[in-house]
């Protein structure tokens, strides 16, 4: 009989634990043991954030044997304003339950539609007056949403390792004057999800001007006492020569060559470069490649281009072309192949060219028909008609004002052919030495 009651007992005994447990897991018991306690803390952590919540919820958190205490409607008050939350859950060790000991592991943070510029609410907190006004300058419209997991060492100190998912949506976002992201929907990982647990910023939606930025990419990152950018900048649609010369000012990059340009394009761009502490750009490489359908430039008249190409137009027409460019603070490089326009025809060219900053070098190589265009080579007593089928290669190293050197250079048109290699010519166009003349 008393062995037929202890069991009934120990069942009575574990179903009534395995129930409660259930209850604790699924349900929770609300409780105000830890209300006062938790508000302290959050003051604690800041003396100008305190947290705002009607009643605590207390859950057994099974898969990682802690407890996890619900606030419910909770606030974050920051100085006169308040962010609205949607979830703020803090995870507790076990023995926090029954001692005074508060030992805080993670909280989990979810924030509902907040207007974009709440995000300055809280960085005003944390951040100079001047970078934060600097910042609420950036943000002019959109809504802000996301969730923050943030881990706690055993001190109670937040961790390093803590991670944010969020949302801007039908955001503008003010850049520079004339600049501006309009329609911007854009989605925010930092995180052991990202690479070196930086931050990663993927654009769905959003337009400058009246390219199209879908699918951009960009990853930010701090290193010492710099922040490390690195952006996949996908842009599709028209551009101007206004628009351009905008986004270039931003990079100090100027093209006095120039006076006018209209395109539509479709191009990857990375661009990479440091910002230090004092907000300087440092370290800028970019590189882009993609297809131009359609490409309209107005450049300066050239004397030196005038000479041997006597119908040669500044203006410049070309289509379905494609390019792939590249450039450091040491070289740039560049390869266009497609159709340019001479007369009323399209024709073939292809141009690779490195242009190393150091010394001012350019080494050019171009494959072009030039049927169409008119040429003459007064120095050879030659002229070629545009009706007359032609077409240059040629490989060139030369300095701006300095010298000019023809690695080599085929000519043809009909019948005549024009060969040479390596002439060597002075600022003047004179030649002062080659190797082979035909």
């Amino acid at each position: 009989m008393i062995g037929k009651f202890l069991l009934r007992f120990f069942l009575l005994v574990i179903i009534t634990f395995v129930t409660l447990i259930i209850y604790l897991s699924y349900f929770g018991i609300e409780t105000d043991k830890f209300d006062t306690l938790i508000k302290n803390k959050a003051n604690d952590f800041n003396k100008n954030v305190k947290l705002d919540f009607n009643k605590t919820k207390i859950h057994l958190n099974l898969t990682q044997l802690n407890l996890e205490t619900r606030l419910q409607n909770p606030r974050i008050l920051l100085k006169e304003n308040h962010i609205k939350l949607s979830k703020l859950n803090l995870f507790l060790s076990l023995k926090s339950f029954y001692k005074s000991d508060f030992y805080l592991q993670r909280a989990d943070i979810a924030f509902a539609k907040n207007d974009i510029k709440d995000f300055t609410k809280i960085t005003n907190i944390f951040l100079p007056k001047i970078i934060n006004k600097r910042l609420n300058k950036i943000f002019k419209s959109g809504t802000l949403q996301g969730e923050f997991s943030i881990p706690f060492d055993s001190n109670g100190n937040v961790s390093k390792d803590y991670e944010f998912y969020g949302n801007i949506s039908d955001a503008t976002i003010h850049i520079s004057k004339n600049l501006e992201i309009k329609n911007l929907t854009l989605q925010v990982n930092h995180g052991a999800s990202v690479q070196d647990k930086g931050f990663q910023f993927i654009i769905k939606k959003g337009v400058i001007y009246d390219l199209d930025l879908s699918k951009s990419k960009i990853n930010l990152n701090k290193e010492k006492n710099l922040t490390k950018i690195s952006s996949l900048l996908q842009t599709k649609g028209k551009i101007n020569y206004s628009q351009l010369k905008t986004v270039m000012s931003m990079f100090d990059l100027y093209d006095d060559e120039l006076s006018s340009i209209n395109g539509h394009i479709d191009l990857k761009t990375n661009i990479n470069f440091d910002i230090n502490e004092k907000l300087l750009i440092k370290n800028l490489i970019y590189s882009s490649d993609g297809d131009i359908s359609s490409l309209e430039i107005n450049t300066k008249e050239k004397k030196i281009i005038k000479n041997f190409l006597p119908e040669y137009d500044p203006n410049i027409a070309l289509k379905d072309v494609k390019i792939k460019f590249r450039k450091s603070d040491l070289d740039q490089n560049a390869e266009v192949k497609g159709l340019i326009k001479i007369k009323d025809q399209y024709k073939i060219f292809e141009i690779n060219e490195d242009y190393n900053f150091k010394n001012k070098k350019y080494n050019i190589n171009a494959n072009v028909d030039l049927t169409g265009s008119a040429i003459n080579i007064s120095r050879l007593n030659y002229k070629k008609d545009p009706d007359v089928k032609s077409n240059i290669k040629f490989k060139t190293v030369f300095a701006l004002n300095k010298f000019y050197n023809i690695k080599n250079l085929e000519f043809t048109a009909d019948k005549n052919k024009i060969f040479l290699k390596n002439i060597k010519l002075n600022n003047k166009f004179e030649i002062i030495n080659f190797e082979k003349l035909k």
